[in-house]
């Protein structure tokens, strides 16, 4: 199996932190909503989407017990001001 060099990694990591559908855009737009960060719940995806960090350091953070989160089914919901807490204030999608 061939190498992948650093450019081409880097440019997967980063299409992959960009919107890629609708649902990814109204994950955004919940994210950046007037309502107070307390009661905002977003997934998995948009927690990766909003605050530009990868899907397996959310995963590790979840497992290590250092992001709060709650399961509803399936599906893995965290509050934004903890995930805000954890990766540092964002006003918005860089």
């Amino acid at each position: 199996m061939p190498r992948i060099d650093a450019a081409t990694r880097r440019a997967i990591r980063e299409d992959r932190l960009r919107p890629r559908c609708k649902a990814d855009h109204d994950r955004l737009s919940l994210a950046n909503s007037s309502m107070p960060d307390t009661e905002i719940w977003l997934d998995v995806r948009a927690v990766e989407l909003y605050f530009q960090v990868d899907r397996r350091r959310i995963y590790r953070l979840i497992e290590g017990g250092k992001l709060p989160h709650e399961r509803v089914g399936r599906k893995i919901l965290i509050n934004k001001q903890a995930a805000s807490a954890a990766f540092g204030n964002v006003t918005g999608n860089r």
